[in-house]
């Protein structure tokens, strides 16, 4: 009992006092000692844990920083990025209000009055009996969006409505082929040639007759080498005679392409030129 008490840095028992009350009274310093070792191995524990936290809190700061980092060079260059797509779309805004502008121009230079007058008279000749004629209406204001909007007109003057409403298919096709010729005619010429492919679409006997009597006026008086594809052999017949020279140095070649059994293309021509009716001669 002593030896005990003094290794636990304790009194020992007095003579008076009974074994059972020294006993009880170092049991008690031993628990006591036994709870404030426990809970100074918990607050151990705990501040361990709380280092480790701290520890593995730093390592995300520090991967955190990093990023940061990264956005932020990112977003340096998102920023250059910006100011150059801003250069050029102010550029892009610059070229678009130009072509917008020249866009005009052209359409103002091309689809006006005169446009309209000399496709009025082709489309007449083509369609005598239409009361509506095809027109172009570009807005009044300068500043305004110039686009060549389609209407019909009446001959005797007042707006009609929308080709599509107004016109047949056959004038349709008449009213498109003509303006192909109007523009053909209204701007400068470099070649002296036109080129029609099966220009007869929808067209009855008497509007393809006009159509050649055109073809021989343009070719006469707009001096012009006409070049004309059809694809039924009837109307090729039919355009060969109508357009044969009735003048001294006019020429017409005709040229037919024909399918073989074998399947080989073929092409014969003819050319024909201006000869004298003898029997008118004599």
């Amino acid at each position: 009992m002593d030896n005990l008490a003094l290794s636990l840095s304790q009194p020992m028992l007095e003579k008076s006092e009974p074994s059972s009350s020294g006993i009880e009274r170092l049991r008690n310093y031993i628990e006591a000692n036994e709870r404030r070792l426990s809970a100074q191995n918990a607050n151990r524990t705990e501040a361990i844990s709380v280092v480790e936290q701290l520890t593995d809190q730093r390592k995300r700061l520090g991967l955190v920083h990093s990023e940061l980092q990264t956005k932020r060079a990112r977003l340096l260059l998102l920023y250059v990025a910006k100011e150059e797509a801003d250069r050029r779309m102010g550029i892009a805004k610059g070229l678009i209000d130009e072509a917008r502008e020249t866009r005009g121009k052209i359409v103002r230079k091309v689809f006006n009055e005169d446009l309209n007058r000399v496709w009025r008279d082709l489309f007449v000749r083509l369609a005598p009996e239409e009361p509506f004629v095809p027109a172009f209406a570009l807005p009044d204001s300068a500043k305004a969006n110039v686009e060549a909007v389609l209407e019909t007109l009446y001959r005797d003057g007042g707006k009609g409505g929308n080709p599509r409403a107004m016109l047949s298919a056959g004038n349709l096709n008449t009213a498109a082929l003509t303006l192909f010729l109007a523009l053909h005619l209204s701007v400068k010429r470099e070649l002296p040639c036109l080129l029609i492919d099966d220009p007869v679409q929808s067209m009855d006997e008497v509007h393809i007759a006009q159509f050649a009597a055109l073809l021989r006026t343009l070719s006469k008086q707009k001096e012009r080498q006409i070049i004309v594809a059809v694809h039924e052999k009837q109307l090729f017949d039919y355009l060969s005679l109508e357009l044969s020279p009735t003048y001294m140095d006019d020429r017409l070649i005709t040229i037919e392409l024909r399918k073989t059994l074998e399947g080989r293309t073929t092409a014969s021509w003819l050319p024909k030129v201006y000869e004298v009716d003898q029997a008118i001669a004599v």
